[in-house]
């Protein structure tokens, strides 16, 4: 699975960072949005938006919806992933308390998605597992802050805990 392969890169490569999957945030109408991967680091919050698609993605990136052309020539319509991710780091900024500074905006696409990199925002990437790293260093240098370890940890534990009460009142 694209997120876990995605998750191993990062904890090979930044064994010091907290890596979170398939995280809840609550959104303020009470509804939630679910962030596919977070890895909590000293140099920024990588929220990480994985899409694994067999297909050419078309069009431009500061449109809402993209176009998906898969083998078969069939085509969909495809949610920006960076509108997407964007509004993710929006409802977790009101999660951890944090400004944009240290909120990092990334789409992975899988091994078979081949994609154009035209009009990609200079506050995001777009990359493959084989660059992750270096689209996460791109965006620490452009947007430096310097996070404390405590800060981490902290924020850790209230996503998790946002998570967990997100959790069960799916069960009620």
């Amino acid at each position: 699975m694209l997120e876990d392969q995605i998750a191993l890169e990062i904890k090979d490569k930044l064994p010091e960072a907290i890596v979170m999957q398939n995280v809840l945030v609550p959104k303020s109408d009470g509804t939630h949005t679910e962030i596919d991967i977070l890895a909590l680091d000293n140099k920024g919050v990588f929220v990480i938006e994985a899409k694994n698609l067999n297909a050419q993605i078309e069009g431009s990136w500061k449109e809402q919806e993209l176009q998906a052309i898969y083998p078969n020539n069939a085509q969909h319509k495809l949610y920006n992933p960076i509108i997407q991710n964007q509004k993710h780091c929006t409802y977790l900024r009101n999660v951890l308390d944090e400004h944009d500074e240290c909120l990092r905006n990334i789409v992975v696409f899988g091994q078979f998605t081949r994609f154009v990199f035209t009009d990609v925002p200079f506050n995001a990437q777009i990359c493959k597992v084989e660059s992750l790293m270096k689209a996460m260093e791109r965006l620490a240098k452009r947007f430096p802050c310097e996070i404390e370890s405590y800060k981490i940890e902290k924020w850790h534990e209230n996503l998790k805990d946002a998570s967990k009460k997100i959790k069960e009142s799916q069960m009620n």
